[in-house]
């Protein structure tokens, strides 16, 4: 199916969802270049995060400047961890408003409603959420995503990645199949 103004409404939210990352990622990379001028200090640096006038010690937060730095640059830890959130968010969001959107659309019932991009997806949602982000045995079922997924290896999602998801949302294709007698 490639007519639905739902699927439109799923993609062109899925391009919020996207401008949110990468506008999160450029700001984790501006406090990555703003802190590295800190690393050439050889006192083992610690950053501390925290409200209130430091005086107050109402610290949140503690961890060694080169661990700030090297999760802040680009495709660092951090910046994975904000894209497996918001995979796990885009996922949810098709299960529980889109795929029911366009059944509603199609008159169909919602398990009517396949696509196999949101089947990889579910896997990869899967792996982050129950597995610490550990590729299981399903990684044989995937059909689509195609980023060089190994089996007992922890998923890192890089900006790459999510960009190629998205470019795979901008195609996908439903499926309306037959209902079951």
């Amino acid at each position: 199916m490639n007519t639905s103004s739902e699927l439109t409404n799923f993609q062109q939210w899925c391009h919020q969802i996207f401008t949110c990352y990468i506008f999160a990622t450029m700001g984790l990379e501006m406090v990555a270049d703003r802190l590295r001028p800190f690393l050439n200090d050889t006192r083992n640096q610690s950053l501390f995060i925290g409200s209130g006038h430091p005086d107050l010690g109402n610290t949140h937060s503690k961890i060694s400047m080169e661990a700030a730095v090297r999760n802040s640059q680009k495709d660092g830890s951090y910046s994975s961890t904000l894209a497996k959130s918001l995979l796990v968010f885009i996922y949810t969001e098709w299960d529980e408003v889109f795929r029911r959107d366009i059944a509603a659309e199609m008159g169909v019932k919602v398990g009517q409603v396949s696509c196999d991009l949101m089947g990889d997806l579910r896997h990869v949602r899967h792996w982050i959420i129950h597995n610490k982000s550990r590729i299981d045995g399903n990684v044989s079922k995937i059909k689509v995503i195609e980023w060089g997924l190994l089996e007992g290896r922890e998923l890192s999602v890089s900006s790459e990645k999510f960009a190629n998801l998205i470019d795979l949302i901008n195609r996908m294709n439903v499926v309306i199949r037959k209902a079951h007698a």
